[in-house]
């Protein structure tokens, strides 16, 4: 079962790994066209409804190839200029038939009526006259198909179908009930669309809104370079430039001044002196990156009874049972490469034992390679993507960074998890674009804004 935001995340990727969606909604229109033809034959009378959108124009395609053998007459509860996407327009423009200028006041004239005036997604009852319509296919007694789901579907006001034809899976909240007989056609999405992350994940991704104040977009904690204090500021510029409110370092005496050196966004602090108190008020925390050999004890101890996100990069990876056992209502992420997560887990690293580890411990895992995968335990995802110049020091770190701060302004641990390995892959594929095998991290780090604008737009 999809529910609309997966419906519309499986869209979107579709888009970006295809151009378009023109193909889908073709295959769509067919299914419905297909469907009428085989349940009430040909010589019909068929009037179609179609609203502004995608769904419209799947109703538009089916009228266009049920016009073949049949009278068809559409109704456009807009304009064509009012057509949402550039599919829906490509549609309009294909049709070649007859309208119907205004809503017909009788529908005695037709055998069959085609419902495709509203998609899932729509939040309370339709808006007039859209309501109007609903109503009067309803009092129409006529054989009703609707695409996709029935519009209005989840409001007081919607449509009764006899049968809805609904692609690619059942969607959330139909039943016989009110879908009438649901018949499910596969429309032609190829599996990488459901299975890879993209651009639909950010979807999932909450925008700062006018009134906030600090702190309301996310406060993170880095437990980080205690030996290796490069890695620290690489995951702090991960998280400020990725929307993080605030970053806070908690690191060794040593490397305290050298880290806050690099940026003055950097707040940083002694990782000795880490109270519990501390931690609460931070909706995530990383640990591990460029700690090496440091003992962590005093600052696992610190995550006592933590609830909020918590990644493990790099040698935290071998003290997540410890780090559980401090704070197990934490919701607990790792990203281990191939090499640790064969340490950790007693596996090869492959998607079944992703699945398998992430399932037995209630982790989420990011395992990096030349495809990140990505599980929550129940399902997982793909990042593709990425050059050989990620091989440089610094990318793992740079993906922590970019979780710690993703899951605090994310829908879904997993949605975050899928955002950054891909801005991680894609801020890469950028700097290779432009500089080939010669980017640094910090080329990496200047992509991150761009490679988030431009795909908060896209969804």
């Amino acid at each position: 079962m999809l529910n609309f935001m997966e419906s519309k995340r499986i869209d979107l990727n579709y888009r970006y790994l295809h151009g378009d969606l023109y193909e889908l909604m073709k295959n769509a229109g067919r299914a419905v066209a297909d469907t009428v033809t085989e349940n009430f034959g040909r010589g019909l009378k068929i009037l179609v409804l179609c609203g502004t959108g995608n769904n419209g124009g799947d109703g538009l395609v089916a009228a266009r190839l049920l016009s073949a053998d049949n009278s068809v007459s559409v109704f456009l509860a807009s304009d064509e200029p009012s057509l949402k996407t550039r599919e829906a327009k490509k549609a309009f423009r294909d049709y070649k038939g007859s309208f119907v200028e205004s809503f017909p006041q009788s529908m005695s004239d037709y055998d069959v009526v085609i419902d495709a005036l509203l998609g899932s997604g729509i939040s309370g009852n339709p808006r007039k006259p859209i309501d109007e319509y609903i109503l009067a296919v309803n009092r129409s007694a006529k054989h009703v198909v609707s695409v996709d789901v029935p519009s209005g579907i989840g409001s007081e006001i919607c449509i009764s179908p006899e049968i809805t034809v609904t692609f690619t899976d059942i969607k959330e909240g139909m039943d016989h009930n009110n879908s009438g007989r649901i018949i499910i056609k596969d429309i032609g999405i190829p599996d990488r669309a459901f299975r890879n992350s993209g651009p639909g994940d950010f979807l999932y991704l909450k925008k700062p809104v006018l009134s906030s104040h600090k702190g309301m977009n996310g406060r993170v904690i880095m437990i980080t370079g205690h030996r290796f204090y490069g890695s620290a500021v690489i995951s702090a510029l991960g998280a400020i430039r990725s929307g993080s409110d605030t970053v806070k370092v908690f690191t060794s005496e040593e490397n305290r001044a050298i880290i806050s050196g690099y940026d003055a966004q950097i707040i940083t602090g002694l990782s000795k002196s880490l109270t519990p108190d501390t931690v609460q008020r931070s909706d995530s925390v990383l640990i591990g990156s460029g700690c090496g050999d440091y003992d962590l004890s005093s600052e696992i101890d610190s995550l006592k009874g933590y609830r909020g996100f918590i990644v493990l990069d790099a040698d935290a990876l071998s003290r997540a049972e410890e780090i559980f056992e401090a704070a197990p209502e934490s919701r607990i992420c790792v990203t281990p490469h191939s090499t640790e997560f064969r340490r950790i887990s007693g596996r090869d690293p492959t998607i079944e034992y992703a699945l398998e580890y992430s399932e037995k411990t209630g982790f989420l895992v990011i395992l990096k390679g030349e495809k990140d995968i990505i599980s929550d335990g129940r399902i997982y995802r793909i990042t593709e993507g990425g050059n050989p110049r990620m091989t440089m020091g610094g990318t793992g770190d740079l993906l922590a960074g970019i979780l710690a701060s993703l899951l605090n302004s994310s829908r879904s641990i997993l949605a975050a998890a899928c955002m950054a390995s891909f801005i991680n892959k894609k801020a890469a594929d950028l700097c290779f674009q432009e500089k080939a095998y010669w980017y640094d991290i910090n080329d990496m780090i200047s992509r991150i804004p761009e490679v988030m604008r431009y795909y908060s737009q896209y969804s």
